[in-house]
């Protein structure tokens, strides 16, 4: 008897498995890397989370800074004083919410973008910056 003629794909030094099933290929080396990154991609496309808290985020520090406006423009004209400083309250608390929402998009990477805007409404919607914007602008502040 004669000894069974090496496969010439396979190194040497690799330890041998069961003979593949009638129908399949063998892959080696540039062919067999070539698989597992098209693994890789499919792996992290499918750990890629979507934008939606980036996304939410924005929405409500847009509706929050659309209110502080609304509350600043109240309280400017006094028209109705204790509905803006119930505004105020809101929007104090909520952009708040909207920033910390809006920083864990950005580190997250779940819609990256659209939370550094939320960032940036955030702080503009905020009563206490708007207050003090308003002070240096008119001049009454320190």
């Amino acid at each position: 008897m004669t000894a069974p003629a090496e496969d010439p794909r396979v190194p040497a030094d690799e330890p041998r498995s069961q003979p593949p099933g009638p129908g399949t290929e063998v892959l080696f080396g540039d062919e067999a890397r070539w698989i597992d990154d098209a693994d890789r991609v499919d792996e992290e496309r499918a750990r890629r989370r979507g934008p939606t808290l980036g996304i939410v985020s924005l929405v409500l520090a847009s509706a929050l800074f659309l209110l502080s406006v609304v509350g600043t423009v109240l309280a400017n004209a006094a028209l109705d004083i204790e509905t803006a400083i119930l505004i105020a309250l809101i929007c104090g608390w909520g952009t708040i919410v909207s920033l910390v929402l809006g920083a864990i998009a950005i580190v997250a990477r779940m819609g990256r973008a659209f939370g550094i805007v939320s960032v940036v409404l955030s702080v503009l919607g905020n009563p206490f910056v708007v207050l003090g914007v308003l002070a240096l602008v008119s001049g009454v502040g320190p």
